[in-house]
């Protein structure tokens, strides 16, 4: 899919705007329609003049988890009043909230990034600050800075393809999961070739963060550490050895970078 085509999907850690009063509330509450749940903090938020700017939801087992960034500025009573609303809501169970404390911007502190409804604890970096330093790792270290993130990426690669391999690999499998690329920003993936039975891969990543904010052109293909990763990751998915080599990289002009990954 072209990336005009693709949602932003914010991930709220801090919240950059000035001169106007935000808030943030986060709201646990065990609805029984999450519906009709979010229409009722909507209606409370609207009555008192609070304007969304950010809305995620996290749903647990019969528990859900609201944090909204609100907007006061034309709120109408006390902002205390609203919570208390909030709170008299049927099946909500906490309110917190806090408002910003810095000039130019609001910081979470009521959550913890999560994926898989919650299962899993994230780290957020920005990926053009990683791609930063993975640069400046080969620039200082030459050949050994590039095996040294080549390692770190098989590494990584090979712990997830440990635990998130599926019980039996097929090709929808492969064609669906390569998406979790796109779904973490990494990049987004086109599968060109497929075949598990030889097996073999082709892979084009268009906006491949490790190359896609380089600032100087190369000469040779530069993405050793998503290199490192996906031989680390289909390696386990496929019970075998495979190698991966980088055939196409944005940061020697080209328009995407492309990989063959294939058995040794």
């Amino acid at each position: 899919m072209k990336s005009e085509n693709l949602y932003p999907k914010d991930v709220f850690g801090s919240f950059s705007i000035r001169d106007r009063i935000i808030a943030e509330f986060a709201i646990k509450a065990n609805f029984i329609n999450v519906s009709d749940g979010i229409k009722d903090i909507s209606n409370v938020l609207s009555k008192h003049k609070l304007d969304i700017l950010d809305l995620i939801l996290t749903s647990m087992g019969s528990s859900q988890f609201f944090i909204a960034i609100v907007d006061c500025s034309r709120i109408e009573g006390e902002l205390e009043k609203a919570i208390k609303d909030i709170e008299n809501i049927n099946g909500v169970n906490e309110v917190k909230y806090a408002t910003k404390k810095l000039k130019e911007k609001l910081v979470d502190r009521f959550t913890i990034p999560t994926f898989g409804g919650g299962r899993f604890e994230a780290l957020i970096l920005g990926k053009d600050e990683f791609s930063q330093v993975l640069t400046e790792i080969k620039k200082s270290y030459g050949s050994g800075g590039e095996a040294f993130i080549y390692m770190i990426g098989f590494k990584l690669g090979s712990v997830c393809g440990e635990k998130y391999k599926p019980e039996m690999l097929t090709a929808e499998f492969i064609r669906e999961d390569v998406l979790i690329f796109q779904a973490f920003g990494w990049g987004i993936p086109e599968i060109r070739y497929l075949d598990i039975k030889k097996p073999k891969i082709v892979i084009r990543f268009h906006k491949l963060f490790e190359s896609s904010f380089v600032s100087e052109r190369k000469t040779e293909p530069n993405c050793y550490f998503f290199k490192g990763f996906t031989t680390g990751l289909f390696s386990k998915f496929f019970k075998k050895d495979l190698s991966v080599v980088e055939v196409k990289c944005i940061a020697k002009g080209d328009p995407y970078c492309e990989f063959i990954i294939e058995a040794k």
